[in-house]
């Protein structure tokens, strides 16, 4: 039941010296077999929204009869019709979850 979280970092070289690069965040979870023989892998964007809305709220949405249910985040990122990188994302789930922010919609488009 436990939830594992790895991310990438690089160093490249560059005419102003080494730069950095980081990967996403990559989450998964490791489930007992004996209580479940459906194994899944969430989306680590998913994994803090459920921890901002908490599980209850979260499952209402994106479990068995929820409106998103199987939604999975391609990874495009639209605020206010800015792009923004998934951190940025992250960052305003994390105010969200510490009461420090209100979110008054969110849209979310099929491909």
């Amino acid at each position: 039941g436990k939830i594992y979280a790895w991310q990438i970092k690089t160093s490249i070289p560059t005419t102003d010296g080494m730069e950095g690069e980081i990967s996403e965040i990559f989450a998964f979870k490791i489930s007992d077999p004996s209580k479940s023989s459906n194994i899944s892998i969430k989306n680590s964007v998913l994994l803090q929204l459920e921890g901002a809305l908490g599980t209850e709220r979260y499952n209402s949405f994106f479990g068995e009869n929820g409106a998103l249910k199987d939604f999975s985040p391609s990874g495009e990122y639209l605020i206010n019709g800015a792009s923004v990188n998934q951190s940025s994302i992250k960052n305003l789930l994390s105010k969200f979850k510490n009461k420090t922010l209100d979110i008054n919609t969110i849209k979310v488009e099929n491909d």
